[in-house]
């Protein structure tokens, strides 16, 4: 080995003895600080007491340390890539070491420059650097986070609730700030409404405390605020009521004071625009503030309320400045719109309100077309309900008039009442038609759809407005089942009509009228059927609120049992007299003729259920039915159409006989089964009927013993 070879080996044993006398050195001061810092965070952070004022010092050794431990690393590489023999596994251990101490290090120093940045934030929160103490919040976040998650975390955990409590404190003091430069308020005095904005002066103070709002994310919230109050007691007042716009000046203070009176009076659109113009004018002129690079105050301002400002504008301002005349008519007054409402969308964007590719306002208006003809189509369509809830009772005659055995054709419709307003109704939806032929599809389609739900809707608008009438009056029952069938009956002849007059663009599936005609038959049926049946249950009720049964006919009737009979049948009279001349004779003969076929059924029934009928009931009976049966022919036009429509009407009849017959007269009228009797009783029937009215006598058992099935 020569010289230089002996030199370097020993330097290089030198320097490695050095490093391992070195590195325990260098780890038990890591360790030191370590602890030292890591009590002082908890003191601070977790104890609360007094920092010693070392912060500075300790930042200073273990950045010297740091430098150390670099300088050892970078010469144990060295030694290392010279394989000085046996001393690389002693290197090793000590590389390692002084990567754990390096480790330990820098949480040390992370630990010493968060509490040097919080130590920053408190002083600069102290002098209202709001802005400068904000910044240093961002770092002390960033210098936290760095801190490894297992390593000191009591300590971590309590600085964290510190930094939390004075960022909390530097909020409310910005927010103070805040409500301080624009104040909102709203009063009232009698009918008026006072609503008011002020805005401070421009001073540094509210342009900084804007900036640390938008650095800890807290400016939405009060903007919102603002931007609320904005819209509901500044700009939907304007829009909606009488209102007067005064903007004054202070030596500290802007100020805008909104005066709203509640009217039903209709503001025109230009002075609406103008009024809103102002405010915006007057918010632009002492807001324009910015809140970061790319954001000002007054476009968030205009994002929060465009929605809804826009949708009120069209839904409370422009809906009704739309001219009536149809489309394609003179379009002269609609373009003068189209233009104020362009330059009153322009003037929004410049002051940035609005930014220049959102035109809510303008896109309402730009289809002139459309516009008009929906507001066309609600007019036709509140036309047509303003028709619906018209009387009932308003009669007109319509239909042919065909004599006996001369029915109608399928194209007829049998001769009965309407309601006048029914005709208003078709005679509209006629002439909505007739233009919709004339118009572009667009347009037309629109048309065609309004009249297809007028008559949708037709049944439910009657029933719900006349919902008390339909239910207590007959007439009007009659009238709204005529109005449904004769409007069905109309849409068939339309369907015929107009069908083949539109397009598959206009009408993609004719014909013109699909389920209308059988939804408006079905509705009007039940509803009239609806109060048929009631009428049948009232029959019952009156019957057996007098006790007429079979139970009581066995024993002493009733005193009223004939009050009773007078009154069912006096119920039917007062029905003919309403519905004859309104519903078609076919559908009264058939109605009548049912209510008085279950009436008479259910008197022979109980009747004929009796055990027992004393004399005197059977003669009282007898009066009762004859009754009946002198009155009841009455209700039909033609007394004969009673057998057609009544089938217990003979039956009824022939019961009239039995009560008053002798035994040999219901014999030969039975005439072993062969008799009149023999159509309409069965032989259980006349039987029970035999045993109840005479006593058991050998006569009685031979007369029974004829009768049989």
């Amino acid at each position: 080995m020569n010289f230089l070879a002996e030199v370097l080996q020993s330097a290089e044993e030198t320097d490695i003895e050095s490093c391992k006398t070195k590195v325990p050195v260098i780890t038990k001061q890591i360790e030191n600080y370590k602890k030292e810092i890591n009590g002082y965070i908890n003191d601070v952070y977790h104890e609360f007491r007094e920092w010693p004022k070392k912060n500075q010092h300790l930042l200073d050794n273990a950045s010297q340390l740091s430098h150390e431990i670099t300088n050892l690393q970078n010469r144990i590489e060295d030694i290392t890539m010279k394989e000085v023999g046996n001393k690389i596994n002693d290197l090793g251990n000590l590389s390692d070491e002084l990567k754990c101490s390096s480790i330990a290090l820098g949480i040390v120093v992370h630990l010493v420059r968060a509490n040097e940045l919080f130590l920053n934030f408190k002083e600069l929160l102290s002098k209202k650097m709001y802005l400068k103490a904000a910044n240093e919040l961002i770092l002390l976040d960033e210098c936290i986070d760095s801190v490894p998650k297992d390593e000191v975390t009591k300590a971590i955990e309590s600085l964290k609730i510190n930094v939390l409590t004075e960022r909390s404190q530097l909020v409310k003091v910005v927010s103070d700030i805040f409500e301080e430069n624009i104040k909102i308020s709203h009063t009232k005095s009698g009918v008026i409404q006072t609503n008011s904005i002020k805005i401070k002066n421009k001073t540094e103070e509210f342009v900084e405390a804007l900036a640390v709002l938008n650095l800890c994310n807290k400016s939405a919230t009060l903007l919102n605020d603002f931007s609320k109050f904005l819209y509901l007691n500044i700009c939907k007042p304007i829009i909606a009521y009488v209102t007067t716009v005064k903007i004054e000046a202070s030596d500290d203070y802007h100020s805008m004071t909104v005066a709203i009176k509640k009217s039903s009076t209709k503001i025109p659109y230009k002075d609406i625009f103008n009024k809103l113009l102002e405010v915006f004018k007057f918010l632009h002129s002492h807001l324009n503030y910015s809140l970061s690079k790319d954001t000002k105050i007054i476009t968030v301002i205009g994002n929060e309320i465009k929605s809804d400002l826009s949708e009120t504008i069209v839904k409370d301002c422009l809906s009704d400045t739309l001219p009536s005349s149809s489309p394609g008519g003179d379009s002269r007054s609609y373009k003068n719109i189209i233009e104020d409402i362009k330059a009153f969308q322009n003037a929004l964007i410049e002051m940035e309100i609005l930014s220049a590719n959102s035109n809510p306002i303008l896109d309402y208006a730009n289809n002139m077309d459309i516009l008009l003809i929906n507001k066309k189509c609600h007019e036709y369509l509140t036309t047509a309900i303003c028709y619906m809830k018209k009387d009932l009772h308003d009669l007109v005659d319509v239909g042919e008039r065909k004599e006996p055995g001369s029915p109608l054709s399928i194209d007829e419709f049998p001769e009965s009442s309407i309601s006048r307003s029914t005709i208003e109704i078709l005679q509209l939806a006629e002439n909505i038609l007739q233009q919709a032929t004339f118009e572009p599809d667009l347009v037309a389609a629109r048309l065609v759809c309004t009249v297809q739900s007028i008559f949708y809707q037709y049944g439910n608008i009657v029933c719900g407005h006349h919902e008390r009438l339909l239910q207590s009056i007959p007439q009007q029952v009659a009238l709204f089942r005529n109005n449904c069938m004769y409007i069905a009956y109309q849409l068939s002849q339309m369907n015929e009509v107009y069908s083949s007059k539109f397009t598959q663009a206009v009408l993609p599936s004719p014909p013109l009228f699909t389920d209308q005609a059988h939804h408006l038959k079905t509705i009007g049926g039940e509803v009239f059927l609806s109060y048929v049946e009631e009428q049948v249950q009232s029959m019952e009720s009156t019957l057996q609120e007098y006790q007429f049964n079979s139970i009581q006919i066995s024993q002493v009737l009733n005193p009223g049992t004939d009050k009773c009979i007078r009154q069912c049948i006096r119920q039917y009279e007062i029905l003919k007299t309403v519905w004859h001349n309104i519903l078609p004779l076919s559908v009264y003969n058939k109605t009548l003729g049912y209510l008085l076929n279950t009436f008479c059924k259910k008197l022979v029934d109980v009747v004929v259920g009796a055990e027992d009928i004393p004399f005197k009931n059977a003669e009282q009976l007898i009066e009762m039915f004859k009754v009946i049966l002198t009155r009841g022919p009455k209700l039909f036009a033609d007394p004969q159409d009673i057998y057609l429509f009544v089938e217990s009407w003979q039956k009824l009849n022939d019961l009239v006989f039995i009560l008053g017959a002798r035994l040999v007269d219901i014999a030969d009228r039975w005439a072993e089964g062969k008799g009149p009797l023999t159509l309409h009783f069965s032989a259980d029937e006349v039987r029970n009927l035999i045993k109840a009215l005479f006593q058991n006598t050998d006569r009685r058992a031979a007369v029974l013993n004829k009768i049989h099935n």
